[in-house]
């Protein structure tokens, strides 16, 4: 059991604070509450706060130093980048729920061999 506060943006999961995002238990109480899932996520990961960080001008701080000429004629050729063999990995990172879910196994259930039926076996 974990407990959310939807009006502070924190559960005692700690996921909640740490990814900025919304963790599993805090959007099942938005949505009990009525809330939009968006609107708990943090504004970091809106476009327009990307935006609006990148809107001014970025200047270098020392315009005095002059730029060195082999600086200058030195072409900016892009990298040489080598496929490396075998497959490749994918890209998405799978959730700590995601991977749980994967690695549990159900439970294989008893049968008798005698009357061949479920719940208990033939010693029992």
């Amino acid at each position: 059991m974990h407990v959310v506060n939807v009006d502070e943006k924190n559960a005692t999961c700690r996921l909640f604070e740490k990814e900025k995002l919304p963790c599993i238990h805090a959007i099942l109480a938005a949505e009990h509450m009525g809330v939009s899932r968006i609107s708990m996520c943090s504004p970091y990961y809106k476009s327009s706060h990307l935006v609006n960080a990148y809107a001014g001008a970025i200047m270098p701080s020392d315009t005095e130093v002059p730029v060195p000429q082999f600086v200058i004629d030195q072409p900016c050729l892009p990298l040489i980048v080598v496929n490396q063999p075998g497959r490749p990995k994918k890209l998405r990172m799978k959730s700590t729920l995601e991977v749980a879910v994967e690695t549990k196994r159900p439970r294989k259930e008893h049968t008798c061999s005698r009357c061949k039926k479920v719940g208990h076996n033939v010693k029992t």
